[in-house]
């Protein structure tokens, strides 16, 4: 009788589980590789400076903001307080310290030898504000106004003065003066001044108490386009309706404003 070959019985190994065993393993552990692996990097021995701006406007908020994320990956940033973007540019061009940088709004004038490193992805907006602002819609709304500009050395006070020369503002007689932040927004409150620029980012705190809590008002200019034509650093945007109070409606509809970059 002729003997019948024996049927092939594959091994473990030449088995598909085994393919699935096998593949299943080195999935599992390359999640575990990505999982531990931290791909921000690292800050440790990070130690810069930064030039930022006056203590509790946006640029200082910003700068702590950054020290503290560097903080926790154990690098440092010390934020440097200022009275504005020119004292930061011009502090900055001054220094002998590689690790140092400096926040300035778009518009200024940059010192020799340095360079643009990033923008911020918001921009910030620029503010007339007063008691009565609210109804100046054009620029002859500002006749005889008494202007306050910020402390000399800021952004605020070069925006000032750049668009009041541009705009050949002298023909409306109006003056315009430094002052602290503190002492700026006091005399708005007791009419030592008709209105105050001041360039924050709309979610700032000290505009969000300003418009809501002291019932100040912004400006809104009709003529935003033409202002940003004259001055290519410019751009128009708008706040909502509602924005800073969303039950008293304030403000009570869309209002046109000037934006520039940091």
């Amino acid at each position: 009788m002729e003997k019948l070959p024996l049927a092939y019985r594959p091994s473990f190994f030449d088995r598909p589980v085994f393919a699935v065993v096998v593949s299943t393993t080195l999935l599992c552990t390359l999640l575990l590789i990505l999982y531990f692996i931290d791909f921000v990097p690292g800050l440790t021995g990070l130690n810069v400076r930064m030039y930022s701006g006056m203590q509790g406007g946006g640029y200082s908020a910003t700068v702590d903001k950054l020290a503290h994320i560097a903080a926790k990956k154990k690098g440092k940033i010390t934020n440097f307080p200022t009275q504005g973007s020119l004292e930061n540019l011009k502090l900055l061009a001054e220094s002998s310290d590689t690790n140092a940088f400096a926040l300035a709004q778009n518009g200024l004038p940059i010192p020799e030898g340095l360079e643009l490193v990033t923008r911020f992805s918001k921009s910030e907006t620029v503010f007339f504000l007063g008691r009565n602002a609210g109804a100046i819609k054009t620029l002859a709304g500002l006749r005889g106004k008494r202007i306050g500009i910020g402390p000399e050395g800021s952004g605020a006070a070069h925006f000032a003065r750049r668009f009041y020369d541009t705009m050949h503002m002298d023909t409306l007689r109006v003056t315009l003066s430094n002052h602290s932040l503190e002492e700026q927004m006091r005399l708005l409150q007791n009419g030592g001044l008709d209105l105050a620029i001041l360039i924050f980012s709309e979610n700032a705190e000290i505009i969000e108490h300003a418009i809501v809590r002291d019932g100040l008002q912004f400006a809104t200019f009709r003529q935003g386009d033409s202002f940003a034509k004259k001055l290519p650093f410019l751009r128009t945007s708008s706040i909502r309706e509602g924005y800073f109070d969303p039950i008293r409606n304030i403000p009570d509809s869309d209002k046109p404003v000037l934006k520039l970059d940091t």
